[in-house]
């Protein structure tokens, strides 16, 4: 059951954001070419794209191995936001979204009102079904 909630998850996200976008880098140049807008898209003819599987199968081993070159970064302790894999679940603590773009410009005006980010706290029974 996780594992067809993460993919019915994937499909859902690649459909409603097929555009080229600041993380392409980390995917291959067949994964690029499936993204609208990116340069990648007209160098393959659509019956040679990669399948939904291989851009899912993509996907998981480039989340492995940018969380598990994150961990070398900062090791466990090294900042206030650190978590244990098993506390997500348990809604142990909520995510913050920064929606900051322009840090200089929040900073050249801190008088001024700006909308900094989100910070959202899962519902726990939810976390727990759907683990």
């Amino acid at each position: 059951m996780p594992l067809a909630m993460h993919v019915a998850m994937l499909r859902l996200h690649l459909s409603l954001l097929p555009n080229s976008g600041d993380g392409d880098g980390y995917m291959s140049e067949g994964f690029q070419a499936t993204l609208a807008g990116n340069p990648l898209a007209a160098s393959l003819p659509p019956g040679e794209r990669p399948s939904f599987l291989a851009l899912a199968l993509e996907h998981a081993a480039t989340q492995f191995r940018y969380n598990r070159n994150m961990a070398i970064l900062f090791p466990r302790g090294s900042h206030a936001f650190d978590s244990r894999w098993y506390s997500w679940p348990l809604a142990a603590r909520g995510v913050h979204f920064s929606l900051v773009r322009d840090w200089a410009a929040v900073a050249a005006a801190p008088d001024d009102q700006h909308l900094l980010g989100l910070f959202i706290h899962p519902n726990p029974a939810i976390a727990l079904a759907a683990a």
